[in-house]
């Protein structure tokens, strides 16, 4: 009778060891299910609860650049050199000086004059293809620059110009043709200081009305010292024309916003110098390197 109850005794003890064998062979197994199978539930549910993130598009390898419409390459008083420090497509008008090359840097150099090339002002500048219009699209110019010296008049250093059929704002229809903003450099009378001001195309100028700007003072700079400029236009969340604007020399900062009054079809941007006095003192000559263009979207 003992016998038989030992014998009972232990086939119960592997009995629960048999079981107890089976629940933790088992719980390993789903442990590793769960560390290595990504469609399990636990696995979706941490997927799902995470935060969707969208990554804008952007390519900074600008290598293709535009050609020269028929007025402009029509009134071309010299041509880029083999290997410029900058990039973009060379617009150079301007009876004496144009671009060279001056060591890390790319020299922009105007005099004024009574000439007018194709109905503009001296001018010598870079620019690159049209940014599109589209939700969230802009284009990036960056660069450091140095002014050595400006004219009696006020001397472009870069621009936003407005290209296509103007599709909300201010005259919708009507087809643009001027910058929608210009940051220009102006003498003081501090001969070591220049000041920089913006002139934003309020009431749109087009193909059969004038318009009018809005002229800013941004900042001051001091000649012959170097900056760094970031210059980004192009449209918003809603497709809405905007451009900004930063100036910066270690902590010395200003930035500036503008969302334009009007927004068009496509915007292109131009940089170098645009602008010189007809009379008096003449030459204007500013210093760019590090210049790259990036597109978003």
């Amino acid at each position: 009778m003992k016998t038989k109850q030992k014998m009972i005794n232990l086939t119960k003890q592997i009995l629960l060891v048999l079981f107890f064998g089976i629940v933790a062979s088992s719980c390993s197994n789903e442990d590793e299910m769960l560390l290595n199978n990504d469609s399990s539930e636990a696995g979706i549910e941490t997927i799902k609860d995470k935060e969707p993130k969208v990554y804008a598009r952007v390519s900074c390898n600008e290598t293709s650049f535009p050609t020269l419409g028929p007025s402009a390459s029509s009134a071309q008083t010299c041509n880029d050199v083999t290997s410029p420090k900058n990039i973009g497509t060379l617009d150079c008008r301007t009876n004496s000086g144009g671009y060279s090359n001056y060591g890390n840097y790319g020299k922009y150099q105007i005099t004024g004059s009574s000439t007018r090339y194709a109905g503009t002002k001296t001018r010598v500048e870079r620019h690159f293809k049209d940014i599109n219009r589209a939700n969230n699209r802009n284009g990036k110019l960056s660069y450091k620059f140095i002014i050595d010296d400006l004219s009696d008049e006020q001397t472009c250093i870069v621009q936003a110009h407005a290209v296509g059929t103007i599709v909300a704002g201010q005259r919708t229809g009507q087809t643009a043709e001027s910058a929608v903003i210009l940051l220009y450099a102006t003498k003081t009378s501090d001969p070591n200081k220049f000041n920089l001001y913006t002139h934003e195309s309020t009431t749109p100028y087009t193909t059969t009305n004038s318009g009018a700007r809005t002229i800013t003072f941004f900042r001051q700079v001091t000649k012959g010292l170097e900056y760094d400029l970031t210059f980004k236009t192009g449209y918003n969340s809603v497709g809405n024309a905007y451009t900004a604007i930063r100036v910066w020399r270690g902590t010395s900062s200003k930035y500036k916003n503008l969302n334009h009054t009007y927004t068009t079809t496509g915007v292109y941007v131009r940089y170098g110098v645009y602008g010189a006095n007809d009379t008096g003192d003449r030459t204007a000559t500013v210093r760019f390197k590090n210049v790259g263009f990036c597109r978003e979207n």
